[in-house]
């Protein structure tokens, strides 16, 4: 088994680094989306150590485009943490 993970391990190390930039750049994109497609009337900053990005806490605060980015930054963090830990998997499985 390990002279298998062995094998590919090479040929996965490429295509796990490209999911994870894909990932962090699909957050970053839709986290902009998101903070930018609230609804009329909310502010940007709700306390002076507030932050922009706690609208993803707060979906009744975004409008449907906004509630649409808050799902795909969801699911690229979760794309990102399974690539972090497939990638450290095969690194371990491959020692």
């Amino acid at each position: 088994m390990t002279e298998v993970l062995q094998y590919l391990e090479p040929m996965l190390r490429i295509p796990l680094r490209l999911a994870l930039f894909i990932c962090w750049l699909l957050i970053a994109v839709n986290a902009i989306l998101m903070i930018r497609r609230r609804k009329s009337g909310v502010p940007l900053m709700r306390s002076m150590l507030g932050s922009p990005a706690n609208i993803i806490f707060r979906p009744e605060d975004l409008t449907e485009d906004g509630l649409r980015a808050r799902r795909r930054t969801i699911w690229a963090c979760v794309g990102l943490v399974a690539s972090i830990a497939l990638s450290i998997a095969l690194h371990q499985a491959t020692r």
